[in-house]
This record gives structure tokens, C-alpha cells and sequence, in this order.
């Protein structure tokens, strides 16, 4: 057979091939963070590597939003619908980087269009081919929403020397690139120089966290949050005028970084400055100089073990 007749054998099996694949009704969205992501073209493709037979393919749509996870990885969510708009089900998939992401939601599409595509593909990838059923994936947490830390932190200036405390917060994730963080913090009591009082702090934070890098193994995040609390003074020589607590207030700005070790475990390092806004001076009676008074500005130093789920 010359190589004329084979071309014109061949050439309606390609052009068959194209319109089948241009018949398949799916749509991409590639959300913030996923552009990179392939199209609705490269799916497509993608889906008819696997396809062992022709499928009617008219009788509903194929919709699959894709987006870049806060901790970066990338999500695809694939919703099938009727020719009536029915749904017939909704499928989410999660991997390390987008082109394995298209791999494994091409490959769900075939399996919906076909049950029998990946037998008759023994082409496909091993990975590709060793993977469940992609009902099994769904399971698949997404993204992690919320993360508790439990930690040191050392502070200059808010106490008469160094303090030392203890802080138990948890981040919020609310909407790229934003972290609501929450946290509790105790600074215990500490000696004036002249030995004659003690100072502690306990105060209640909440701010707001901006992300400023992003990847499957840390971050790293610039926060600013305004603490409530109490200060309190504890008189060792002399006789109290006013016993109990005194309302604080304070502001934090703070960069903060996370790195994950293993599975949802990590640690998280922070430095930042307290601006106290209610001063208190305390005085004793009939001397106009403070016994203490809390520096305007208050570096900090944190660290934390965090899980996040």
C-alpha cells in the first residue's frame, strides 16, 4: 500500500479523534495562585490518552475549578453534571504540583466517561496507573484551616528585667493571603533592681496576619494584632495603697516564620515589638519617680511547636 493510500486511511481516524475530543464538554477556572495550571485543552488531551472507546459525551458538562492551597500544594475540585444540570457528583483531588494534579483529574474524567479506559491504557504511568480509584482520593484533606502553638517568648521592657512567659495561640485561615491569629499570653513576675517589688503580665491577643511567602514546607508572615490584659505589681517591703491589677493595653507587630517537620507537626520562630499604650506609672507615695514604668517599645523573641488540621 503506498504511503498516499495509508495517509488517507488514517486521516479520518485523526479527524474523528479531534472532533470526539473537541465534543468533550469540560471548563477549567484557575483560581489565584493556579494559572500555571493546564487548561481545558491540555485535559482534554489528557482525558483521550485515556478513552478506550467512543462515549456519548453530549449528555452533560465536565466543570473543574482548580487553586493553589495555603500550604502549596494545589486543589481541584470536578463537579459532573446532566445534560439537565443535575449533578451526578462532586470530586476533590490534592497533589504536590499542578501537572500531577491534571494527571489524576484527567484521569477520573476517563474513568467517568469509560470504567474500562485505564485497562485498555497500559501506556499510562505507573504512578498514574497505581493509583485507587479517584472516588478513594477524596477522603484527601484540603487545606489546613486552623493551627494551634504552644511556646516560649522572652520579652524586653515590659517588666522590669527580661521576662519570661509562655503563649498559647491558634491562626484561622479566612481568605488568601489573610490569617486571623488569636492567642493568650503570660509573662511571670519579676524583681526591680532594689528588690522591693514584683511585676507580671497576663494579656489576651488578636490580629491579623498577611503571608508574604507561601510553600508546601513553611511560610513565612508579617501580623500585627492589639493585646488586652493586666499588669500587676506584687509590694515585698512596704504597705500597698492600691492592692490588685491594672488594666493593659498594648499593640504587636511581628514576623513570624513556620516550617512544617512532619505530617501537621512544625515549629514556628517570631520576632516582633510590643508598643504598650496604656503606660502605667507606679509611684510611691511622696516620691514623684516611678518605681517602674514600661518602655515604649518592647522587642520580643517567640518560639513555638504548632499542629495544624
Amino acid at each position: 500500500m503506498s504511503r498516499s493510500a495509508q495517509l488517507l486511511l488514517i486521516a479520518p481516524l485523526f479527524l474523528a479523534q479531534s472532533a470526539y475530543a473537541e465534543a468533550l464538554n469540560i471548563s477549567v477556572l484557575r483560581e489565584e495562585g493556579a494559572e500555571s495550571c493546564p487548561d481545558a485543552v491540555r485535559i482534554r488531551a489528557t482525558v483521550m490518552q485515556h478513552l478506550s472507546r467512543a462515549t456519548n459525551v453530549e449528555e452533560g458538562a465536565i466543570e473543574i475549578r482548580m487553586a493553589s492551597a495555603t500550604d502549596g500544594t494545589f486543589e481541584a475540585t470536578v463537579r459532573l453534571r446532566s445534560a439537565s444540570g443535575r449533578s451526578l457528583g462532586v470530586r476533590q483531588f490534592a497533589e504536590s504540583t499542578c501537572e500531577r494534579l491534571s494527571k489524576v483529574v484527567a484521569l477520573s474524567i476517563a474513568l467517568h466517561l469509560d470504567p474500562d479506559a485505564v485497562a485498555a491504557q497500559p501506556a499510562v504511568p505507573k504512578k498514574a496507573s497505581s493509583l485507587p480509584r479517584p472516588q478513594a482520593r477524596e477522603a484527601k484533606t484540603s487545606a489546613r484551616s486552623m493551627a494551634l502553638s504552644l511556646g516560649p517568648i522572652a520579652s524586653f521592657g515590659l517588666l522590669p528585667e527580661a521576662a519570661i512567659g509562655a503563649r498559647l495561640g491558634a491562626d484561622f485561615a479566612i481568605i488568601k493571603p489573610l490569617n486571623l491569629r488569636t492567642g493568650a499570653l503570660l509573662l511571670t513576675e519579676n524583681r526591680t533592681q532594689d528588690d522591693r517589688f514584683l511585676f507580671g503580665l497576663t494579656a489576651f491577643d488578636a490580629g491579623l496576619c498577611l503571608t508574604i511567602i507561601g510553600g508546601d514546607r513553611g511560610s513565612l508572615r508579617g501580623c500585627a494584632s492589639a493585646l488586652v490584659g493586666e499588669i500587676h505589681a506584687v509590694v515585698l517591703t512596704l504597705q500597698p495603697t492600691e492592692a490588685g491589677g491594672r488594666l493593659w493595653i498594648g499593640a504587636n507587630a511581628e514576623v513570624s516564620g513556620n516550617v512544617r517537620i512532619v505530617g501537621p507537626l512544625g515549629i514556628e520562630g517570631t520576632i516582633g515589638t510590643t508598643v504598650p499604650i496604656l503606660r502605667h506609672p507606679f509611684l510611691i507615695r511622696g516620691d514623684a519617680t516611678p518605681v517602674f514604668q514600661q518602655s515604649s517599645a518592647a522587642p520580643f523573641v517567640r518560639a513555638a511547636m504548632t499542629w495544624s488540621f
